[in-house]
């Protein structure tokens, strides 16, 4: 008795599972659909943010002049970040071309590699923006500056923090080093410009080499840092008492 209702059982599962394997929707072509369009075109616009909104992450990121660790960090923070987001842009795209070929009458399941997959068939690119290489803040030379006249004169004046940047940006993100060099210059921005530029103050050296080349520049890409000191003032007050024979004098801070 007992074998014929395991018998039974084991039937009606089996018929259960081929209704719910024959109810499923099938897998959405590999070639270009008419109900991957919007989709695909949504995804453009969606790795597009992305992209916008991680280079004004990074570009915002704070730097010091010699240390690296903290601007390294939160840069990898502005790339875990656009990470999240692109991937919340092929889930959407998942849902709107499972949605749309639903409405067109022809629904089927896709993952989100085969949604990737669909815009690439459709001539839509599912790839974001390559990443380029941090430039050298101070090149050796470049066309405004042909003979590497300021360049000379701004690694003179920065040489020593510059080199405090190689040693702290060493095993770090290699995007938070042309920032920690940009925050030495900005450092001593003032003096650059007093040095390193057309009519600076004390630009003798400077000049010297410039006009041979025939191109002197008229400014530093710098921005001059301020600092804000705070004082405290302590107030003190005296006291005087008068006794016959005696004065006696007490201070309150």
């Amino acid at each position: 008795m007992r074998c014929v209702r395991a018998t039974a059982l084991l039937l009606v599962s089996l018929l259960a599972f081929a209704a719910t394997a024959s109810a499923r929707r099938p897998k959405c072509p590999s070639d270009c659909q008419t109900c991957y369009v919007d989709g695909c075109s949504n995804l453009g616009d969606c790795l597009s943010q992305a992209d916008d909104t991680h280079t004004s992450c990074v570009e915002n990121v704070p730097a010091f002049p010699g240390k690296c660790k903290l601007t390294s960090d939160r840069i990898r923070e502005c790339d875990a970040m656009a990470a999240d987001q692109k991937i919340s842009c092929f889930v959407a795209l998942r849902r709107k071309i499972q949605k749309d070929c639903h409405d067109a009458g022809a629904p089927c399941r896709i993952g989100i590699r085969g949604a990737r997959r669909a815009c690439e068939a459709c001539g839509v690119s599912a790839s974001s923006a390559p990443r380029t290489s941090p430039a050298d803040v101070v090149p050796q030379q470049s066309a405004n500056d042909p003979g590497g006249c300021q360049a000379a004169c701004i690694r003179s004046i920065v040489r020593n923090c510059y080199a405090d940047c190689q040693d702290a940006c060493d095993g770090e993100d290699p995007r938070a080093l042309p920032k920690c060099q940009g925050a030495c210059k900005d450092a001593q921005c003032g003096t650059l410009q007093s040095r390193c530029t057309d009519g600076g103050d004390q630009a003798g050296t400077y000049m010297s080499c410039c006009l041979v080349f025939g191109s002197c520049a008229a400014d530093v890409d710098c921005t001059v840092t301020t600092t804000t000191t705070r004082v405290t003032t302590t107030q003190t007050s005296s006291t005087t008492t008068t006794v016959t024979g005696a004065t006696t004098t007490s201070t309150t801070l």
